[in-house]
């Protein structure tokens, strides 16, 4: 069952890649999305050059929200961590010290 299928597009001499919505599934095997990037990168070189470089632009900007919203999700866990007095500070040889002794 392939989730992306190339076709020729009839306007233009490129292959199109297609996702076919009604064979997706919110809980792919890992071998799954590792069969899902290989074809999206092989299908990558395919695309004509200026699509290649907004494909890569978008995804590059999509990755930095996703790491942006990563980083916020941590500082609200640290925060949540102060506040209740899960946090030491300390010197690393302290930080050594209590290791041991626990």
């Amino acid at each position: 069952m392939q989730r992306y299928q190339t076709q020729k597009n009839p306007d233009f001499s490129e292959r199109m890649f297609v996702y076919n919505h009604s064979l997706a599934h919110p809980k792919r095997e890992l071998y799954d999305m590792s069969e899902t990037i290989n074809a999206l990168v092989e299908e990558f070189q395919y695309l004509p050059l200026d699509d290649q470089e907004y494909a890569a632009d978008l995804l590059l900007k999509q990755l930095i929200e996703s790491r942006r919203e990563h980083l916020a999700a941590r500082v609200i866990e640290a925060r949540s961590n102060y506040h209740a007095g899960r946090i030491m500070s300390g010197t690393f040889d302290k930080l050594m010290e209590d290791l041991e002794n626990d």
